[in-house]
């Protein structure tokens, strides 16, 4: 993931523990397989440039104000941003259309939201969650797994 969101052949180099050549290779078969990704960074960068902030898919705005978050960091801005905007989202919807079904969110993590349903809504509420969960605003199609289980140890897929 750390290639979506901009990662360097150096920085790459020292996650992987291999040679700064090999993380060169990677990278370049990366961007030569998905060209509109180094295109996203540059246009990111240059917009952040020159209008000193980046915004997300709804409107949020990451300012570049000063040097303590430098503008080629813009992309991971962008991505980062509009993935937690992505669970923001989420998470409101899931939280205002499954209230009446008696389903509780619990915990967030990362990209998951962990919640308490009753035994005998397990099934409507996966369903709804799919739906909820899967914006149809976007080019790229979400994928959206529900799991159910006693514990986080133990689910299994639905």
């Amino acid at each position: 993931f750390s290639i979506v969101y901009g990662i360097g052949a150096e920085a790459l180099s020292d996650n992987l523990g291999c040679t700064l050549t090999y993380a060169k290779t990677v990278l370049g078969a990366y961007h030569k397989q998905y060209p509109g990704f180094r295109k996203l960074y540059k246009e990111a960068e240059q917009f952040a440039d020159q209008e000193r902030y980046i915004r997300t898919w709804t409107g949020r705005r990451r300012h570049f104000v000063d040097d303590s978050t430098p503008t080629y960091k813009a992309s991971s801005c962008l991505v980062q941003g509009g993935i937690a905007e992505l669970i923001r989202v989420s998470q409101t919807r899931l939280h205002n259309e499954l209230g009446p079904m008696d389903v509780h969110q619990l915990i967030q993590v990362h990209d998951a939201a962990i919640m308490e349903v009753p035994h005998d809504r397990v099934a409507e509420a996966a369903e709804a969650v799919r739906e909820i969960m899967n914006f149809n605003k976007f080019s790229v199609p979400l994928t959206v797994d529900v799991a159910v289980g006693p514990n986080l140890q133990s689910m299994k897929e639905v």
